[in-house]
Parts: C-alpha cells; sequence; structure tokens
C-alpha cells in the first residue's frame, strides 16, 4: 500500500550515493526545502574540495586498487564493487584503478586468488560503524582494526602481491565514502593511494561537520593505519 492511503503526497528519491549524481541531487533537495542558498554554499565547498584532489594528485601515477566489503560472499568468496558502483567512481577520481572496474556486476563476489593475478599495489578494506568511526573509541578500534588488516596481509600467496609486501592494506570508515560527506572519503582515499599528495582529510572533514554544526572527534579513527597528513 505504501503512501497511497494518505493522498497527495509527492515521493522524490534522492539517494546521494554515486559521487557523479551529488551535485544535482543537492540541487533538487535545495529546492524541495527552499534551502537553496545552503544547497549552493555546500556545492561551492564540494567543488572547491574535488579541485584541490585533482589538482594535488596531477601527474601522479596511477595505482591499482583492490577494495574490498566487509559483506562475505559465499564460501571462499569476497566482496568487491563493480563498474557501475560509487566506489568505482571514487577510486578513478581519487587517482586509482579498480581491479574490479572491468567485471560487469556491480558488486561482484570474486576469490583472493583471483585478486593476486591482479596484482594490486594497494588493499582497501570498508569497514561500518561497529568497528571503526563515530561509534567507538581509538583505544577499541586500534586492536581491531589492526587484526582486521593482518587478516589481510595474512592470507595465503597475498606476498606476492605489492599491496602486501608493502604493507599497503587500509582499512576505511565505511559512512564517509557515501552521501554528503562521500568528498571526504575521496580525499582519504586519494591520501592514501598518493601519499605525497599535498591534502588533508582531517581538515576537510571538519570543514564538512561545519555544515552541521559538529565538531570534528579527535579521538576517533576513520582510516587505519593513520596517515601522515604533514
Amino acid at each position: 500500500m505504501g503512501l497511497k492511503p494518505f493522498g497527495n503526497i509527492t515521493v522524490v528519491g534522492l539517494d546521494f550515493y554515486k559521487p557523479e549524481n551529488l551535485t544535482q541531487d543537492v540541487r533538487l533537495l535545495g529546492k524541495i526545502l527552499n534551502r537553496n542558498d545552503e544547497a549552493q554554499d555546500y556545492l561551492d565547498w564540494l567543488d572547491s574540495s574535488r579541485t584541490k584532489i585533482t589538482n594535488a594528485i596531477k601527474g601522479d601515477d596511477i595505482p591499482n586498487v583492490y577494495f574490498e566489503s566487509n559483506n562475505k560472499g559465499g564460501l571462499g568468496e569476497l566482496a568487491t564493487y563493480g563498474m557501475g558502483s560509487g566506489i568505482d567512481g571514487m577510486i578513478r577520481q581519487s587517482g586509482g584503478i579498480n581491479i574490479a572496474g572491468d567485471l560487469e556486476e556491480m558488486y561482484p563476489k570474486v576469490t583472493w586468488e583471483w585478486v593476486i593475478t591482479q596484482n594490486p599495489s594497494a588493499i582497501i578494506r570498508i569497514q561500518s560503524s561497529d568497528k571503526i568511526g563515530w561509534d567507538r573509541s581509538a583505544s577499541q578500534d586500534t586492536t581491531t582494526l589492526e587484526g582486521i588488516a593482518d587478516e589481510i596481509i595474512g592470507r595465503a600467496g597475498g606476498e606476492k602481491i605489492p599491496a602486501i609486501s608493502d604493507k599497503d592494506v587500509h582499512v576505511i570508515y565505511w559512512d564517509m565514502m557515501f552521501g554528503m560527506d562521500s568528498v571526504v572519503g575521496q580525499t582519504y582515499l586519494a591520501k592514501i593511494l598518493h601519499p605525497d599528495a599535498d591534502l588533508h582529510p582531517k581538515d576537510v572533514y571538519r570543514e564538512y561537520l561545519k555544515f552541521l554544526g559538529i565538531e570534528f572527534p579527535e579521538e576517533r579513527i576513520f582510516v587505519y593505519p593513520p596517515l601522515d597528513e604533514n
């Protein structure tokens, strides 16, 4: 039945999921709520933040990236992000090549053996807030996140790929990779893939949280291992 019994209700679906659709979704939401000025302020900041990323990584080598979901597949399967997914687009915009980007399924299942054949230079595991981010203190996070990274590093045959041999394995907070704060996640991702780039993800997160009237939680971890932002 849905909303039908209520009558005269207009339903608008805005998911804010894919980075390429975020501008039009925010602009439409601003019109609906009669908050056009606030929407434009946010979009100006969004465009500026994206431009900083593009300029900071311009000319750098483009690494191959394996981006793993914390959702499990079947026996021996791993979940990742393929063609058309929001994560695939974000990896490209952050100066990386998604090793699953040519897989036609948006959320394909792969094996660890397949990941090894793709020889990624970086591995990123996305993790929900039960283990990282706003809901847990740094002391709780560190041991758990170290265990997640160590499990990936210790997978059989992994020593053959640069991401493992160079210990370029990271865990990243789920919520900042999608929606209005996705440029925060994009900045963190670009800094992971281009550690020498002049990017400061914490500052970008602080700027975003000002729109919400929230202070940045200095004691929380959003990427593990922590990044050098100096």
